[in-house]
């Protein structure tokens, strides 16, 4: 407003498990979706499926799962939501233009901050796709396509996510809601 008052704005309240929850969720689905489709839709277009050895199978299910329980420990389980509860919080209100309280304000600016750097990726994730779509063994299409697709999904899913995020975090750092900042 142009006469220096500020409207009220939504708080998160001192309870906030379910905004964390709501976030780890999000988090959850969109790095589960992102990183499976992007290191599936890889090993679709470089490498051969049909020549790996058990041993090759084995590796590859043992990758995935470690990447799945590192996701989902992050994200997916209570101890994991309480290691990142600051940084939930925070990311909520950002994301959601919402105060996050006294004590809260600042982690929120600086994750804001941090966000608003985070743009990159928007630059970093065409450049990997390219070169995997231009060196794929295009003469294999029963693996080259899914892989070309799956590869596109993972950025495309990883890369609007991050544009919503770089957007909000623009938005909050433009006009951060709560009291002034000194």
């Amino acid at each position: 407003m142009t006469d220096g008052t500020r409207a009220p704005t939504r708080e998160i309240g001192d309870d906030a498990t379910a905004k964390v929850a709501e976030r780890a969720r999000h988090n959850l689905r969109v790095v589960a979706l992102g990183l499976s489709s992007l290191s599936v839709g890889f090993v679709l277009l470089r490498f051969d499926p049909a020549r790996w050895s058990a041993e090759g199978w084995t590796t590859a299910a043992a990758f995935a799962a470690l990447l799945g329980a590192i996701v989902w420990l992050a994200f997916g389980t209570a101890a994991g939501r309480r290691r990142e509860r600051s940084r939930l919080i925070a990311e909520y209100a950002v994301v959601h233009h919402v105060d996050p309280g006294p004590g809260r304000r600042a982690p929120a600016d600086r994750q804001a901050q941090q966000m608003a750097r985070e743009w990159t990726w928007l630059l970093l994730l065409p450049l990997f796709l390219a070169p995997q779509l231009a060196l794929a063994s295009w003469e294999r299409l029963a693996t080259a396509v899914p892989g070309a697709v799956l590869v596109s999904i993972g950025c495309v899913v990883l890369l609007a996510d991050k544009l919503r995020l770089t957007r909000a975090a623009r938005r909050w750092l433009a006009d951060p809601p709560g009291p002034p900042r000194d």
